[in-house]
């Protein structure tokens, strides 16, 4: 990556939390640092390093308005590799990462780096961006922006000389497979969960769904007494509240909210338990009908239209159909005249897109894409062959299911690794920070 700058001096990049912390209880410390912020590094260990570096918005531009970014970890512990940690996303810190899932000692032994990506956490946050200018502002919190971050904070702590691991899950994952295409200097091993690229785009949403009930097939197969009282009671449901729904598609408009109520998590076994005990709640106390807003009368917020738009540029390649961003409705079409009305109200997974969403994709169709294709990750991982590369998925993962993970792991069959975690969820990561620890 040539960012046109050597990487900007850190503040603080020797600094412990606990002196951090000591200026936050008095009343000092930066004065960016939300109430959310502030509680986080509160809670963090006093011998973590910290850092607050200073980058450039736009990268082009590297004397340009300037942001700051949070990161945090052990960053030295013996002469062992770094690795940094990248969580899912787009919107959110990396709090959760580190204290829900890779808190405690599970990095124990190992240096790494925890950072809170541009707009979210201790750094700075998103624009108060308008509908007008979203797609132009929200391509600087793009993962090509976050990969350049990242590339400063690793010269930062660590120098021009020393490539580290990274990991990341869900939309970090994304991050991963950009860092291999924009700063493949940088990185030793690259480790992606939760997120693949398929050769055809159109496919997500439809693999999403399959899986979706296949995974439920499997619930009831183990508590089949929940998919007849349920059958019954949308039946009951949707005769009381639409009497006139005739259709599939109809019924399945009527029974959506119902689902959006039920708290069925079907994806993890683990959560199967609980579920069973709200759908026997579900049945024997059927609900009114929820009050439901209209797509047109939905309203965007500033961090609404950033982040919509940051999804629409990374995961659309330009001249998408505005109509149906995602190309549910063709898949729906396909898997509705195979599929029971009642099973697929609990997967209905196409948004109706109308008012200010419908006018984002509007302007996102043809105006920018930092769309991620396989040919190119393919290539870019062809011409840098020093670059490690390890692909995972969770076996029962519903948001992104093995099917997902097919043709990256073909295509690139004997130049990645790609395991499947049994009985691995989204956010099963153990194997994976075992694997990183046995690379050491």
């Amino acid at each position: 990556m040539d960012s046109g700058a050597p990487a900007p001096a850190a503040k603080g990049n020797a600094e412990k939390i606990g002196a951090l912390q000591k200026e936050l209880a008095s009343g000092r410390g930066p004065a960016s640092f939300s109430k959310e912020c502030r509680e986080f590094v509160a809670s963090l260990p006093a011998d973590f390093d910290y850092g607050l570096l200073r980058v450039p918005k736009d990268w082009s531009i590297p004397d340009g308005e300037r942001l700051e970014i949070f990161y945090y970890g052990r960053f030295h512990v013996g002469n062992k590799a770094p690795v940094a940690l990248v969580n899912g996303g787009p919107g959110f810190p990396s709090w959760g990462m580190y204290k829900n899932r890779l808190g405690g000692d599970a990095l124990a032994g190992m240096p790494f780096v925890f950072f809170d990506q541009r707009g979210n956490g201790c750094s700075s946050p998103y624009p108060s961006v308008s509908m007008e200018g979203a797609t132009d502002a929200a391509g600087f919190y793009s993962s090509a922006s976050i990969v350049r971050d990242m590339e400063a904070i690793r010269k930062t702590i660590y120098g021009e000389s020393v490539r580290w691991k990274v990991f990341g899950q869900s939309f970090g994952s994304t991050v991963v497979h950009r860092y291999v295409m924009l700063a493949p200097e940088g990185l030793d091993v690259g480790y992606a969960m939760g997120y693949a690229l398929m050769s055809d785009w159109r496919d997500y949403r439809r693999v999403n769904i399959e899986y979706g009930l296949e995974l439920q097939r499997r619930y009831f197969e183990r508590f089949p007494e929940d998919r007849d009282c349920l059958h019954q009671t949308l039946d009951m449901l949707v005769a009381r509240d639409c009497p006139g729904a005739s259709t599939d598609a109809a019924r399945m408009d009527c029974s959506g909210p119902y689902a959006g109520k039920l708290d069925a998590s079907f994806g993890n076994p683990n959560d199967w338990p609980k579920t069973h005990e709200n759908i026997a709640a579900f049945c024997a106390a059927p609900p009114a009908r929820p009050a439901t807003e209209s797509p047109k009368e939905k309203r965007l917020d500033a961090r609404d239209i950033a982040i919509h738009t940051i999804v629409t540029q990374e995961y659309l390649p330009l001249g998408f159909d505005p109509a149906d961003p995602f190309a549910c409705r063709a898949a729906w079409d396909r898997l509705s005249g195979r599929n029971d009305w009642h099973d697929l109200t609990f997967f209905q997974g196409c948004d109706h897109h109308d008012g200010e969403e419908l006018e984002l994709y509007r302007r996102n169709r043809t105006r920018a894409s930092s769309y991620l294709s396989l040919a190119g990750f393919k290539d870019a991982l062809q011409t840098h062959p020093d670059v490690r590369f390890r692909l995972y998925s969770g076996e029962i993962d519903p948001y992104s299911p093995p099917p997902y993970y097919a043709d990256e792991s073909r295509e690139l069959a004997g130049r990645i690794s790609y395991q499947m975690i049994p009985g691995g969820g989204h956010f099963d990561w153990g194997p994976i920070i075992e694997d990183i620890k046995s690379d050491q």
